[in-house]
């Protein structure tokens, strides 16, 4: 005796496939109903990955500004890319060291001030001006407004004797030293445009009478 099988057409073998690839590709979006496919080759082509929504920055410019003050190394990643190219990391990185041998160890950053933060030293207090660009990177960054708090004569001494290079100081009451930091010391006086300009005209009369 001879088995007859019945054979799927292949218009309903195309259809079952369309169904398990449809199945199958569920976490993607379709842009054409099922009904209006004719094979499988216009169904996977009509079918598109969803887009990927970015995670939005959660950082605050406040957070951002702490991070900066706070930290002993900077990272690149925290500025723009047109930042860095108007003011290097280590010109960033010098400013704040500055700021610290000059007002001390940074304490605290206050809430906004009509769009600035008050950031708090040891010594003294500075205005800063922080924005952020759409990924929470520094675009913008400035300092204000130095303000030194008062300082005992031995504590204003003891900054001055931290500083680099040659430094003199000396003090007079009524003709009598007050403060005296290497006060011999022979340094040059006056602006560094004033020198400039002394030191060419030096040269132009050196060139005159030789």
């Amino acid at each position: 005796m001879v088995e007859h099988r019945k054979t799927k057409r292949p218009a309903q073998l195309l259809a079952g496939v369309a169904v398990g690839l449809q199945l199958l590709l569920e976490p993607f979006s379709v842009l054409a109903a099922p009904g209006q496919l004719s094979g499988v080759r216009q169904l996977v082509a009509t079918i598109t990955p969803v887009a990927t929504i970015t995670p939005a920055v959660t950082i605050t410019p406040e957070a951002a500004l702490v991070r900066v003050l706070a930290s002993s190394h900077l990272q690149a990643g925290w500025f723009a890319p047109a930042f860095l190219t108007q003011v290097s990391l280590a010109q960033v990185q010098q400013v704040i060291e500055t700021l610290k041998v000059q007002l001390g160890l940074y304490r605290k950053t206050t809430a906004p001030q009509d769009g600035s933060y008050l950031v708090s030293f040891a010594r003294g207090t500075v205005q800063a001006r922080i924005h952020l660009d759409v990924q929470g990177r520094i675009d913008g960054l400035l300092f204000t407004n130095v303000h030194f708090t008062y300082l005992s004569r031995s504590a204003a001494l003891a900054g001055l004797k931290r500083l680099p290079g040659h430094v003199s100081v000396l003090v007079l009451a009524n003709g009598s030293p007050h403060v005296a930091l290497n006060p011999d010391a022979s340094l040059a006086v006056g602006s560094a445009f004033k020198l400039a300009v002394m030191a060419a005209l030096k040269q132009r009369i050196d060139r005159l009478h030789g």
